[in-house]
């Protein structure tokens, strides 16, 4: 089985506070490629960021991570 990736939004302005989440999961890196690019191009907010990272990969959870 190949690897899995997932899509996760995170805060453009790298702020702490900010929970990041899975948009999109299980999917294979050229999708989630092409996913990640059409997210980017089609946003009309700077703030908004997507990123490519693992399936397995720990999402941050901001202000929750501080509690």
């Amino acid at each position: 089985m190949s690897a899995l990736f997932k899509i996760v939004w995170t805060d453009g302005y790298n702020r702490e506070m900010v929970a990041e989440y899975a948009e999109e999961e299980n999917l294979s890196y050229v999708e989630a490629e092409a996913f990640c690019a059409a997210l980017r191009d089609a946003s009309t907010w700077d703030g908004n960021w997507w990123e490519v990272r693992p399936q397995n990969a720990r999402l941050w959870r901001g202000m929750e991570e501080f509690v």
